[in-house]
């Protein structure tokens, strides 16, 4: 992270610097509703079908590690992983921009 203050100081103005960490600020506040959004549909899943973290694991066939990661919101996952997720779900996958 400080390597990275260093690099927008020594290459950027004030103003720009100030631009580019706004636009990773937003990046990053846009990951984190993405997972908590897939963490959110992971658990009404898991509530509806009335199972646990084993049963769930089981049923997308991922590593318990990854999954613990997904629950947490912390999981990094491929868009091949979000669409089993929500395939698993009985629900599709639709990307809008705006």
């Amino acid at each position: 992270m400080i390597q990275s203050i260093e690099i927008l100081a020594e290459n950027y103005s004030k103003d720009e610097a100030a631009e580019i960490r706004a636009r990773a600020q937003e990046e990053l506040s846009q990951l984190q509703q993405l997972q908590d959004d897939v963490t959110r549909i992971v658990a009404q899943y898991m509530a509806r079908e009335k199972i646990g973290f084993n049963e769930m694991v089981r049923r997308l066939g991922i590593s318990p590690s990854l999954f613990s990661k997904i629950q947490r919101g912390d999981g990094n996952i491929t868009l091949a992983t979000l669409a089993h997720i929500a395939q698993t779900a009985g629900m599709r996958v639709r990307i809008e921009v705006e």
